[in-house]
């Protein structure tokens, strides 16, 4: 399977998609996930975001005809992204921590398809990871980590499978610049086999966002 290796995308659906309450736009559009979905996963097959925010993911793929599974730490996010789904369908919202994959009992996927929590490689103690509840932490540590989630959901991937991690390169409010994207890429290379990526170019450029992309990757061979 196949997908564009550039997408134009609406800058205004970032704001048009923002779900009720939400105090900011989001940065992770339908527009976005349709076409990874429809490429790299088949009719009826399993899609799983391990830091599925505000559900747009999963609601996706359950539109397209795929199971979903999507975890999230805020227990709130979760119960309004179960709210999203039509009743009766297969897909669902888990509270927790993606790395409790036995406790969730999780199983095999055919794709996995998230934007995780970004943080930056200056001044920035909030740890992504624990939903920024806990000042410990660490940049060179938040990556090892997302090695250790992404090198298990490897492990889960059906045979074909494919994980994509949508992620930008960004400069923060002292004008430092934090190359997120080539730092998670060169991170789970050692655990994966990076695929390449698609590039994200929106209608308005972002101020903030120097370079958006979705990185793609397959298990790593044994």
């Amino acid at each position: 399977m196949t997908a564009h290796r550039l997408l134009r995308l609406d800058s205004a659906d970032k704001a048009r998609e923002r779900p009720p309450g939400a105090r900011n736009d989001i940065h992770f559009t339908e527009a976005q996930i349709r076409p990874i979905v429809e490429a790299f996963s088949p009719p009826g097959g399993r899609v799983l975001d391990p830091f599925s925010g505000y559900g747009t993911t999963i609601v996706v793929a359950d539109r397209l005809g795929r199971v979903g599974t999507g975890i999230e730490l805020q227990d709130q996010r979760v119960a309004s992204s179960n709210a999203r789904l039509p009743a009766g369908s297969p897909s669902r919202f888990l509270a927790g921590d993606v790395r409790d994959w036995d406790r969730l009992g999780l199983g095999e996927f055919d794709l996995c398809l998230t934007s995780p929590p970004y943080m930056a490689r200056h001044d920035h103690p909030e740890n992504p990871l624990t939903a920024f509840r806990t000042m410990d932490g660490s940049y060179g540590r938040y990556l090892a980590e997302l090695a250790d989630i992404f090198g298990t959901i490897g492990k889960h991937l059906r045979p074909g499978g494919r994980i994509g991690v949508c992620v930008g390169n960004f400069r923060d409010s002292s004008g430092k610049v934090t190359p997120l994207a080539f730092d998670i890429g060169h991170a789970l290379s050692a655990v994966l086999e990076f695929e390449g990526e698609i590039y994200f170019e929106w209608s308005t450029p972002s101020e903030s966002v120097t370079g958006d992309y979705c990185l793609l990757f397959s298990a790593a061979e044994s």
